[in-house]
C-alpha cells in the first residue's frame, strides 16, 4: 500500500541521516531549532508512529500521550532498532478501519474524541514527519552541509508532484 511505502521511505530517510552523524551531533542543541535538537524532532516523529501503532491495537489514538523516551534522544543504536521495529509493525496494517482519536482540549475532561480511520492517521503521521524533516533540513543544509540528504528529504508528495509538473510545463490550478 502506498501510505505504508511512504512511511517506510520516511523511516529509511531518517536512518540514512542518523547513520551519517555522531550521537553528540544527534543530541546537540541547535539554535536554528529554537534550542531544540535533531534528536528531539526525530523522537517526536517516531513516537507519533508508535502511538499510531499502539492506538491501532487499542482502538483509540492519543498522540499527546506518547511516551517521550529520552533513549530515543540519546542512543542511536536504540533509534535504529526502534525504526526497524516500526517498519515491521506498520507493514502488518493491511486494512483500513475506523478508529477514535483523542485530542487535547482545554476542558475539564482534558480531551475530545473524534472519528478517523487508520489509513487517515497513517497519512497524518507521514505528513507530520515530512513537516519535521523539512525543519531539520535547515540544520542539515546550514550546520552540516556535507551531509548526504536523501532525495526529496522533507518535501511532501504534493510538492514533489507540483514541482515535477512545473518542470514539464504543466500548469496546475492556475
Amino acid at each position: 500500500m502506498e501510505l505504508i511505502n511512504q512511511s517506510n521511505h520516511i523511516f529509511t530517510s531518517i536512518l540514512s541521516i542518523i547513520e551519517q552523524i555522531s550521537e553528540s551531533e544527534y543530541s546537540e542543541v541547535q539554535k536554528l531549532l529554537g534550542e531544540g535538537s535533531i534528536s528531539k524532532h526525530i523522537r517526536h516523529i517516531l513516537e507519533f508512529y508508535q502511538e499510531l501503532l499502539l492506538g491501532f491495537e487499542r482502538g483509540i489514538i492519543n498522540y499527546d500521550s506518547r511516551k517521550r523516551s529520552m533513549k530515543l534522544e540519546t542512543d542511536l543504536s536504540f533509534v535504529k532498532e526502534f525504526i526497524e521495529l516500526l517498519a515491521i509493525e506498520i507493514q502488518k496494517i493491511e486494512q483500513d478501519k475506523e478508529i477514535m482519536i483523542q485530542v487535547s482540549e482545554n476542558t475539564e475532561n482534558g480531551f475530545i474524541e473524534l472519528r478517523s480511520t487508520v489509513f487517515r492517521e497513517i497519512s497524518y503521521c507521514n505528513e507530520h514527519a515530512v513537516h519535521h524533516l523539512a525543519i531539520l533540513q535547515l540544520v542539515f543544509r546550514n550546520v552540516m552541509p556535507t551531509l548526504n540528504l536523501p532525495e526529496a528529504f522533507g518535501v511532501s508528495i504534493a510538492t514533489q508532484i507540483f514541482d515535477k509538473s512545473r518542470t514539464r510545463g504543466i500548469i496546475v490550478n492556475d
